[in-house]
């Protein structure tokens, strides 16, 4: 299943694949940006009560705002595990 959220400026897609875990991981693909947040929180909220087991996987993500860098560490603080981040992406969440 994919979500294909298209706003001014960039575009997001949400895609739910299984990976050799059994786990639920939700690959995002695109631009990350403030505008697509409240529908990836919505989406990301949804698995939680579906799902026991998922991650995050963010390898696709070409572009991130400061918004989204603070959604992300705050993903990671409520436990979710986020997958494939980009040397860059790992620097700037680290700050």
């Amino acid at each position: 299943m994919a979500r294909v959220l298209p706003y001014q400026g960039g575009m997001l897609r949400i895609v739910h694949e299984t990976d050799s875990k059994s786990r639920l991981v939700l690959v995002l693909e695109g631009w990350l940006e403030a505008e697509s947040l409240a529908v990836l929180a919505q989406e990301v909220q949804n698995v939680r009560t579906s799902e026991s087991r998922f991650v995050v996987d963010v390898s696709r993500v070409s572009y991130v705002d400061r918004r989204a860098i603070e959604f992300l560490r705050d993903l990671q603080q409520d436990g979710i595990r986020l997958i494939g981040a980009s040397d860059v992406l790992e620097k700037l969440m680290g700050d």
